[in-house]
């Protein structure tokens, strides 16, 4: 919760830092191997541009990972969207990359009570594109593989056996949003 109340402070501050900002929302659907930890979720992003071709930004939301977490996921991420060729009206081709923290708690996993898996570090790699349109909102769609670290751990002084266990999640992951109403023709 805490986590959530920090990105509601960074985004109104992006907005003041420069005119040359976009906000995003976007879905997500990760695949994979064996299609048996599948995940699904949602993203909002605020970015500032640092020149006509990179933005910096924040992003964080909400991820169900299934059958694997009984909760939801709350990851926060320092994003880089690179638009090496832009335009208005052509569709713009870009990179993007995440790294960040995934805050998770779950006590009991794997049905034993010692057992509490926390989230770890995530990150995304990926590239898009960005779609021309006549209004304000310009859709995208991306594809990358993205990568989720969480930590197992068996507790010893409550009788665990105080082996530490780390699951790394890597998918390939689909994403589709849009760019909220621009601020700037950059991009």
């Amino acid at each position: 919760m805490k986590s959530l109340f920090f990105l509601g402070l960074l985004f109104p501050l992006l907005s003041l830092a420069q005119s040359n900002t976009y906000y995003s929302a976007e879905a997500g659907l990760g695949l994979s191997k064996g299609f048996d930890n599948n995940s699904y979720g949602l993203a909002l992003s605020g970015n500032i541009g640092l020149s006509e071709k990179l933005f910096l930004g924040v992003s964080g939301g909400a991820i169900k990972i299934t059958p694997f977490l009984k909760n939801v996921v709350v990851p926060v991420s320092l994003r880089a969207t690179i638009f090496p060729f832009s335009g208005e009206e052509t569709t713009a081709i870009f990179a993007l990359l995440e790294g960040g923290k995934l805050f998770y708690k779950e006590t009991g996993f794997g049905g034993r009570a010692q057992n509490v898996l926390t989230g770890g570090l995530s990150w995304f790699g990926g590239v898009g594109a960005r779609f021309p349109t006549e209004g304000a909102l310009r859709p995208f769609i991306a594809i990358g593989v993205a990568g989720m670290n969480f930590y197992n751990d068996q507790n010893i002084q409550e009788g665990g056996s105080g082996v530490d266990q780390a699951y790394r999640l890597k998918r390939l992951t689909i994403r589709a949003g849009i760019l909220l109403p621009r601020f700037s023709n950059s991009y």
